[in-house]
């Protein structure tokens, strides 16, 4: 439970991130940027103390930057889908 705990966490930081930065595709992301990022490195705490509490912290670490930087790889494609914009 823990760990899923964790992925979200850190999925959710990494969406909250993401649509805080000005290359965010969702609609109206440039707005409240710096509460979106606040927001967004709040939740990667709370994900990297779950991550270290079930993992300890060497691989508690490692799982949270993996974790992590899958979701930042992930959303601007899943995003372009969304969107159905052309290759």
């Amino acid at each position: 439970m823990l760990t899923l705990l964790a992925i979200v966490a850190t999925l959710l930081s990494a969406a909250s991130l993401h649509a805080g930065s000005p290359h965010g595709r969702w609609p109206g992301a440039a707005r409240r940027a710096f509460g979106r990022k606040a927001i967004g490195f709040a939740i990667a705490g709370v994900a990297l103390a779950a991550w270290i509490a079930r993992l300890g912290i060497g691989a508690g670490a490692c799982a949270m930057v993996l974790t992590w930087m899958f979701a930042f790889v992930f959303l601007p494609y899943a995003m372009t889908l969304r969107a159905g914009e052309p290759r």
